[in-house]
């Protein structure tokens, strides 16, 4: 058996999952609160889970009972920046920070966690504001990148480094960590293509590349990536998310991966906006989550890095914000947010194959699933709130 967390927009559920059938069991009541959900992050130690808490326009804490996997509620904080569509963690070794990427005001915010694993205050000017947007997504008509929108913010293995995708501003922004001080410099920041509107990313095993997925152009990038020197490289790929011949632009005729009318976003320019992406634990495939054409799309990875396109599997919902890998490399799980369903499928490690395993379940507003495991990596990032 494997514990997870699956949060909707407002709630927390735990689970665990049959590792022989992919059967999932709700072991607990829904954990709502502060309206705690959306993302969440856990502590390297596995001992604490963290999530974005929309009551407190921040985030709140969690300490993990490791028999039953029940949480309960440690504290919450506002943070500078409300809006906050993810959240992560990092740690030194005896003390850490939470960041989360505020979407809705435009930056990053750090705080600090207590000894117990809560939440201090946050401290004046430790926050992280952005700029204007760069306004190439729909000028003036459900504008996107009208202001800053980060939309995420994934650390690396080492802990030092934070990448921050800022949908609005087509921009990648490298940030090192200061986890003593609680505080974020920044070294660099990556230019996008205009209107890509960069959202998540998923670093290979071996930290040699990124992987970036852009959400109005549903691209994903390929970064040259190293824990030193200009931390995120240069471009060395971008590869569509999308069949050929599926039209972005036709809502009268775009086709899911079922063949039947596209779900969404339903945006005046767009049928299709990608969301989440992630890598197998061995780093053979990558894939990436498709709203609209509701796929999930997969790539072989080369001895260089770059994908070569294999497939398209459909989700069995609609709207798939977020899905997750087991760390076994032999399961994958779709959050399908508007269909209020998650969906289990098999994974075949050699092939990158998906098979529906048969089990999903009802969860409403499914948008972020997180594996609990003895010893969890704070710096996996499994979802997304925006």
């Amino acid at each position: 058996m494997s514990r997870l967390y699956i949060a909707g927009k407002t709630a927390i559920h735990i689970f665990s999952m049959d590792l022989d059938t992919g059967a999932l069991t709700e072991v607990a009541d829904p954990v709502e609160q502060d309206t705690a959900g959306s993302f969440m992050a856990l502590s390297a130690d596995g001992n604490i889970l963290y999530s974005i808490a929309k009551s407190s326009k921040g985030a709140a804490a969690f300490s993990i009972d490791k028999t039953s996997g029940h949480l309960s509620f440690i504290n919450s904080v506002s943070c500078d920046l409300s809006g906050g569509a993810h959240i992560a963690t990092t740690s030194d070794g005896s003390v850490g920070v939470v960041l989360t990427a505020a979407y809705g005001a435009g930056g990053v915010n750090v705080v600090k966690i207590r000894s117990d694993g809560g939440l201090q205050e946050v401290e004046p000017g430790t926050c992280k504001q952005h700029g204007a947007g760069s306004n190439v997504y729909q000028p003036a008509k459900g504008n996107e990148q009208e202001q800053a929108h980060p939309h995420s913010c994934f650390i690396d293995s080492s802990g030092k480094w934070a990448l921050v995708s800022d949908l609005g501003q087509d921009k990648v922004y490298v940030y090192a960590i200061d986890v003593a001080a609680g505080k974020l410099t920044e070294h660099h920041v990556v230019n996008t293509a205009p209107g890509a509107g960069p959202r998540h990313m998923c670093f290979h095993p071996t930290n040699k590349w990124v992987y970036g997925i852009n959400e109005l152009d549903n691209t994903i990038n390929v970064y040259e990536f190293s824990s030193s020197g200009t931390v995120v490289g240069k471009t060395l790929q971008t590869i569509s998310t999308l069949p050929d011949g599926y039209n972005n632009r036709d809502h009268s005729n775009a086709k899911n991966a079922n063949g039947e009318p596209a779900s969404g976003p339903n945006r005046p320019e767009q049928t299709n906006a990608t969301a989440d992406i992630h890598i197998t634990p061995d780093g053979r495939f990558v894939y990436g989550s498709n709203r609209g054409h509701d796929s999930i799309v997969y790539y072989a990875v080369g001895s260089d890095g770059l994908l070569k396109l294999e497939n398209f599997t459909f989700v069995r919902g609609e709207h798939p914000r977020a899905f997750s890998i087991h760390p076994s490399g032999k399961w994958l799980l779709v959050a399908n947010q508007d269909s209020n369903n998650v969906v289990v499928f098999k994974l075949d490690p050699s092939s990158g194959a998906l098979t529906f395993s048969g089990t999903e379940v009802k969860v409403k507003s499914a948008r972020c699933i997180k594996w609990h495991t003895e010893e969890s990596s704070g710096q996996c990032s499994l979802c997304s709130m925006i």
